[in-house]
């Protein structure tokens, strides 16, 4: 998010945050993308939107990144662009990621054909994007599972500020107008990181309940539910949030997980080892498409067990662990074994600062359970002033 905010500064924007987390952005302060470099850090959805949003109108701009971003294959967008009035070319030739150059004349069509192997963090960006181009345009996405999950995230958000946004099918229509931000923002949780606090029950025993609201009508969200219950976690759900307690009845996680990100596969990892510690038959699901097989592994191992190579049983094993500690690919796999530490005393992770790329406030958690305190603490008033001096003169 500060990431994003910085960039809509170097373009225009005036808006600060605060230690609470809170957004402050001070109108009359429109954007300009004519002859800027713009760093956008790591996030993609944040290249994406910051793209969208640049086509509005006319621009030329250089956008810069870190290495995720370097690394990435923006080959779809490239392709996309030319039909919405703009270009993306990259400046190192023979690569697909940043940094790039983006023209645009603003000049926009009223009917968008969205071709299928757009990401889904570019979809949501398009989707929102579109509320701020002038006019009415039309958005036919593929009929694809992404494009209703990106519907079904980003709908609401447009609706919530006012803005006319009717999809029949998997077409899309949103027309411009005055936004009115609510004061208090129904924002539904993030359903990945949400997930993960909700599988801590299984390693740690206890309850987790998380208060807000739980997405509604999406399809992510609700298979990661279905991933907790094949892990033996109770999950319920009312008005005000969700909980979950660890029940122990574990069932198939193959189902679920062939519907969900590869970034949920250390979770049903864990939750098979946390299988395996009840002293319950446990083997190595099935892990979705695209998972890092070299870290499932490690993270196994890690834990004291190994997985057969026939039919996925797990076993207990000796191992040792490494004192430099392991080295995580990603802030899923550094979470998972934080919680895997409940299963295995001793571990050790060599790189914790990646988990707060996902949840800033991890280890502000980790660190106070059972019974973490997330509330941000008031700030102590000092009294500046000097203190008055009596003197007496003789």
């Amino acid at each position: 998010m500060i990431d994003f905010v910085k960039a809509l500064n170097q373009s225009g924007a005036s808006i600060s945050w605060d230690e609470a987390g809170n957004v402050h952005a001070k109108a009359g302060c429109p954007l300009d993308f004519s002859d800027k470099v713009v760093y956008i850090g790591e996030d993609a959805l944040n290249l994406y939107l910051l793209i969208f949003l640049a086509i509005g109108a006319q621009s030329h701009l250089k956008i810069t990144g870190g290495a995720a971003l370097k690394l990435a294959d923006l080959s779809a967008l490239s392709h996309f662009l030319p039909g919405l009035g703009a270009r993306l070319t990259n400046v190192v030739p023979k690569t697909k990621g940043l940094p790039v150059r983006l023209e645009s004349s603003g000049i926009l069509p009223d009917d968008v054909t969205v071709p299928d192997d757009l990401p889904a963090e570019a979809l949501c960006a398009l989707l929102l994007a579109a509320s701020f181009w002038p006019g009415t345009v039309t958005l036919r996405l593929p009929a694809t599972p992404v494009s209703a999950s990106c519907l079904a995230a980003v709908l609401p958000l447009l609706h919530e500020a006012g803005i006319k946004a009717t999809a029949d099918g998997d077409t899309v229509r949103i027309t411009s107008g005055t936004m009115t931000i609510p004061a208090e923002p129904a924002l539904a949780m993030e359903p990945l990181v949400a997930t993960y606090l909700l599988g801590l029950p299984a390693v740690a025993g206890g309850n987790v309940r998380l208060t807000g609201l739980w997405p509604a009508a999406c399809a992510e969200a609700e298979a990661a539910i279905a991933l907790l219950k094949a892990g033996g976690l109770e999950v319920k759900r009312d008005k005000d949030g969700i909980a979950s307690t660890y029940a122990a009845v574990p069932g198939d996680m193959d189902a679920p997980l062939a519907t969900l990100p590869p970034a949920y596969a250390p979770l049903a990892v864990l939750l098979a080892a946390a299988t395996f510690a009840s002293e319950k038959p446990a083997r190595m699901p099935a892990l979705p498409a695209g998972t890092d097989a070299l870290a499932a592994t490690g993270l196994l191992g890690q834990l004291g067990l190994e997985a057969d190579a026939e039919d996925g049983a797990l076993t207990r094993v000796e191992t040792d662990i490494p004192g430099a500690g392991w080295a995580s690919p990603a802030p899923e796999w550094s979470m998972a074994l934080a919680f895997g530490s409940f299963l295995r005393s001793g571990l050790r992770l060599a790189n914790p600062g990646n988990i707060t790329e996902l949840m800033p406030a991890f280890w502000a958690l980790f660190n106070g359970l059972p019974s973490p305190d997330l509330k941000p603490k008031p700030k102590e008033i000092i009294d500046a002033k000097p203190a008055r001096r009596r003197i007496i003169a003789g």
